[in-house]
């Protein structure tokens, strides 16, 4: 049986579930997971059917049949998942969807999704780990396109300065590093969990530019809406990139 990790915003499941809140998606390369099982391990290559399907699962969009390599990992199975294959040629604008992975005799099915060609606002956040924190396996892409706006690169500095005995002064230290406050827009409060998880792995990248996450991930519930009965939330954090620049005469 595969399974999606846990804080993955796609979950794959043999069975569709109804009244669920659609994540937007702009283009197939927004998306990329992965999959796995713990039951038979194997290492090789399986045809997998990827499908966009309606949103009930019985009308199919678009399918392409593709070469998924999976890879033992001392006790699971893990391949990556993207649909870069398939298009959105057969969806009309704020149209629902599914994604359908044809695995052998199994079919799974992903969360609701929704076509939106023009998301401002939005970027894309692309996480990977070195170990299997958080449940997404190591070394294994997540990627995922979500409302969130970085705010303008402050530049933080330190600085460490000695005073001689007769006055005169010398810069031991200096470090400049850069930092961006992040607005995360109207999510559910099992989305902005995912986002934390995201945010907290090894290397992160929000539209395609390192960084780490530095402040801490602040859900705003004063801040609240409520669509299609799901209430959703705003949230804040901190970021800042991977360089920082130092000055050192110790």
């Amino acid at each position: 049986m595969f399974r999606s990790p846990k804080f993955s915003f796609i979950q794959f499941s043999d069975t569709i579930s109804c009244g669920e809140m659609p994540l937007p998606v702009k283009e197939t390369t927004d998306i990329v997971t992965s999959i796995y099982q713990t039951t038979l391990p194997y290492s090789g290559v399986k045809s997998v059917k990827i499908k966009f399907v309606s949103q009930d699962g019985t009308q199919e969009l678009d399918s392409k049949t593709v070469s998924v390599t999976f890879t033992q990992l001392t006790s699971l199975s893990v391949a990556q998942i993207s649909p870069l294959q398939v298009g959105f040629q057969y969806l009309a604008p704020m149209d629902c969807f599914r994604i359908c992975l044809e695995i052998g005799t199994e079919k799974l099915y992903s969360n609701l999704l929704k076509y939106v060609p023009v998301l401002d606002y939005y970027s894309v956040v692309e996480v990977k780990n070195s170990s299997n924190a958080f449940d997404f396996i190591k070394n294994y892409s997540e990627k995922i396109r979500v409302p969130l706006i970085l705010g303008k690169e402050k530049f933080p500095q330190d600085e460490e300065i000695y005073t001689f005995r007769d006055g005169g002064r010398k810069q031991l230290f200096a470090s400049v590093g850069d930092e961006c406050e992040v607005e995360v827009g109207f999510l559910t409060k099992k989305m902005h969990k995912n986002l934390i998880m995201m945010f907290s792995c090894d290397d992160l990248n929000i539209d395609g530019e390192g960084f780490f996450k530095s402040g801490d991930y602040a859900i705003d519930y004063q801040t609240e809406i409520v669509e299609n009965g799901h209430t959703l939330y705003k949230a804040s954090s901190k970021v800042s990139g991977n360089n920082n620049y130092k000055n050192c005469n110790q």
